[in-house]
């Protein structure tokens, strides 16, 4: 028997099955490929920075101060030191010779113009701040100041010798037994002021120096 009709019938069976099955859309064609593209596919940027580029400038902040090294007008500490003329004492107050409600024309008069002036917020009232670099004076509503604040340890701030990085025992020896003595502050009260110095509890030095107003509860 030739096994030829056989092999034809077989290969017509199959092709109908075949051709049943895709009418029925149960063979589909296998997906092409995408085309490739030529472009660079972007990045997006999160949503909360959208809109913000590389040309794009910061929002500004009113307390956003310069970077001290791009100061036009830093002030030498030599020359602020023979600026300051009178030096702290307990029957007079003084840092850098400013007192607490001395005018704002007193300390352009010794001075010059600050290097760069802001707003510092307070509960009780706004302060302007004149920020000299290495040290700043806090004036009121009315231009008279509110506190005076050193800065450096480069700066004599005309306490005897004492200054930023100055040691507890230095302080005692050249303003005396302070009205506070605790691990964290040694302040002085005379005059309606407080003269504060934040101490190091592990060195045992001075980390900054202030004179400001005494507040007095009723």
């Amino acid at each position: 028997m030739n096994p030829l009709p056989n092999k034809i019938k077989h290969f017509v069976s199959i092709s109908l099955l075949s051709l049943l099955l895709s009418s029925c859309g149960m063979l589909k064609p296998a997906p092409e490929p995408p085309a490739a593209s030529n472009q660079n596919p972007q990045p997006r940027l999160p949503a909360s920075h959208e809109g913000i580029g590389a040309s794009s400038p910061l929002p500004s902040s009113p307390h956003r101060l310069p970077d001290p090294d791009s100061y036009q007008d830093a002030i030498d500490s030599k020359s602020v030191l023979a600026n300051a003329g009178e030096r702290y004492s307990h029957e007079l107050p003084l840092l850098m010779g400013i007192s607490i409600g001395d005018s704002r024309q007193k300390v352009l008069e010794l001075y010059g113009n600050e290097s760069v002036q802001y707003i510092m917020e307070d509960p009780v009232e706004p302060v302007r701040v004149l920020d000299y670099v290495t040290f700043k004076v806090g004036l009121d509503n009315q231009g008279f100041v509110k506190f005076i604040s050193i800065e450096s340890e480069e700066l004599d701030p005309g306490l005897g010798g004492v200054r930023i990085g100055s040691s507890g025992k230095t302080i005692r020896s050249v303003i005396g037994e302070p009205d506070t003595d605790t691990q964290f502050v040694l302040s002085y009260s005379s005059n309606n002021t407080v003269l504060k110095l934040d101490m190091d509890p592990s060195e045992e030095t001075v980390q900054s120096i202030k004179l400001f107003a005494e507040t007095r509860i009723p």
